[in-house]
């Protein structure tokens, strides 16, 4: 006969009632649930071995059954006291938390802030050649549309006017200096051959006359003198004897005396004539022996020496003086030249001075930096009285269509953008239309910082007329989806100490030790990330590293 169970399952409830507090479970169900468990327990072990116990016996004892020695014992057990210390069930662990792995979409969306960028733009720009000064006369204004050919700007040309008209009289000017430098040059190139054989002959001649005078002239200048001296002494004396056989003769004869006088005094005549020659001879042979003939004889050796020297000097100074000719010739082509280049140099800067619109578009001051318009000092610069710099973009005629949308993409996201990747752009001004916006070309390398410049094609409706370069907007993309992803909390996947590359995860298993598992995630959204290697739908991880 078995024993009855329930006096000692009823004693153990009881028993179990009266722990304190502070022995306890946390939760009041979990310790009754615990409690019953552990009566039932013994309950259960003593029904079995008083089972065993009489399967065991021979048959011959079954009369051994009607002694009950443990009915007799329980009812102590029930009326033990009640401050006697009864040992307490041991708590079950609460469960740990986890995350069941079940398939869920995952999508991974990717917001940028975008401009309104026109795709043909025609910077208006000054680039002269030599004017620096282009002081506004009247200039259209910002945002009003303009036809090809259309005058945008005029400047004033007061002083450029004046400026080309001093130009034309220089250029006049020079052009005489070059032809008068070309015919100097070109008529020296002929007569210097002609002037070294001129010199090469003076100066042969100049020693002849030398020579000449030296052995031939100065000799025979002085025998001349002296012959001259000579021949007046000579006509003196004779001269001297006829006066004297006239007068002899007149002393003899029987002429009449008128006659005689007449004779005589002719023949007196003669001889003063004679002295006076004599004496003009003999002072002209003085000074001419010991004057003239010295002097002219140093004269003609200095002229002579002179004459070589200059001639010498002709010879070396011909050629140089060509070479400066041909210099200055060329000094004057390129003068002309240059003020030729000045003046077509101005009259080229005066076509600025009324600038037209180089295509039908909406004039826009200033220009565009990657989409936003810097105007700078445009707006100042072209009032009326004022002055536009030089080689500046100050302003920039634009055709609204077609557009593009420019945008700037930091590192994180390259990934993420592929060529033809496809979005909805929300204009800033329009937050109630959606334009279809695709990826054309993103930047190979950052153009400021980490950022990378990419150019998006945007379809444009009637509805979005109002759109105008320069405007903004806001772009969605939802680079990656997945409808069925198994997912993890990001805090659930623990790096691996060995290999930073090596993610796992904790697999829960009830009835056993936490398992190690190694995963291959994907993608990561916020919080999430994707498993594609390591788990499987259903099975339960930890949320947090095991102790």
């Amino acid at each position: 006969m078995k024993a009855p169970i329930w006096p000692l399952s009823l004693a153990l409830l009881l028993l179990s009632l009266m722990i304190p507090p502070a022995l306890a479970s946390p939760t009041g169900e979990a310790a009754d649930e615990e409690a019953a468990a552990a009566a039932e327990e013994p309950a259960t072990e003593e029904a079995a071995d008083d089972e065993k116990a009489d399967n065991d016996k021979p048959p011959a004892e079954e009369p051994a059954e009607t002694e009950e020695p443990a009915d007799e014992e329980e009812p102590a057990d029930e009326e033990a006291p009640a401050d006697e210390e009864a040992p307490a069930p041991k708590p079950t662990e609460p469960k740990p938390d986890t995350h069941k792995i079940a398939p869920e979409p995952l999508v991974v969306k990717l917001s940028l802030d975008g401009v309104f960028e026109a795709q043909r733009m025609h910077e208006v720009v000054l680039r002269p050649e030599t004017w620096s000064t282009f002081k506004v006369v009247e200039a259209v204004e910002h945002g009003e549309r303009v036809d090809e050919g259309q005058v945008v700007v005029r400047f004033e040309t007061d002083d450029i006017d004046r400026a080309i008209a001093d130009l034309q009289r220089d250029r006049k000017l020079g052009e005489l200096t070059f032809k008068t430098a070309q015919l100097e040059m070109e008529t020296l190139e002929q007569l210097i051959p002609l002037n070294q054989a001129s010199v090469e002959r003076q100066r042969a001649h100049t020693k002849e006359d030398r020579e000449y005078y030296l052995e031939v002239e100065a000799p025979l200048s002085r025998r001349t003198a002296d012959a001259m001296l000579k021949q007046a002494r000579q006509t003196l004396e004779y001269q001297r004897e006829e006066l004297e056989q006239l007068e002899k003769m007149y002393r003899a004869d029987e002429l009449t005396e008128e006659t005689e006088e007449i004779v005589l005094r002719r023949a007196r005549h003669a001889v003063e004539r004679a002295e006076f020659l004599l004496e003009r001879t003999e002072i002209r042979h003085e000074r001419t022996v010991e004057v003239e003939l010295p002097r002219r004889e140093v004269s003609v050796k200095q002229r002579a020496e002179r004459d070589i020297l200059e001639s010498e000097l002709l010879l070396a100074t011909l050629p140089l003086r060509l070479e400066q000719a041909r210099t200055e010739f060329e000094k004057a082509k390129v003068a002309r030249e240059r003020s030729e280049e000045r003046l077509a140099d101005l009259e080229a800067d005066r076509e600025l001075m009324t600038l037209k619109a180089p295509s039908e578009g909406v004039v826009y001051y200033g220009r565009s930096v990657d989409g936003a318009w810097r105007r700078g000092a445009s707006a100042e610069a072209l009032r009326t009285g004022g002055t536009v710099p030089a080689n500046d973009v100050f302003m920039t005629v634009v055709e609204p269509r077609p557009l593009v949308v420019r945008s700037s993409v930091v590192e994180r996201h390259l990934a993420d953008l592929t060529r033809g990747l496809q979005g909805t752009a929300t204009p800033a001004a329009f937050p109630d239309l959606k334009l279809p916006v695709r990826l054309d070309r993103i930047a190979d390398v950052p153009d400021a910082g980490t950022k990378f410049a990419a150019v998006f094609r945007v379809e444009l409706d009637l509805e979005a007329d109002p759109i105008m370069p320069g405007m903004t907007c806001e772009m969605e993309f939802t680079p990656y989806r997945q409808r069925g992803a198994l997912v993890v909390p990001t805090n659930a996947v623990f790096p691996d100490e060995w290999d930073p590359q090596k993610r796992y995860v904790w697999l829960y298993r009830e009835d056993a030790e936490p398992q190690r598992r190694t995963v291959m995630l994907g993608r990561e959204v916020d919080d999430k990330a994707e498993v594609l290697e390591g788990l499987e739908e259903g099975d339960e991880i930890l949320t947090e590293a095991p102790d």
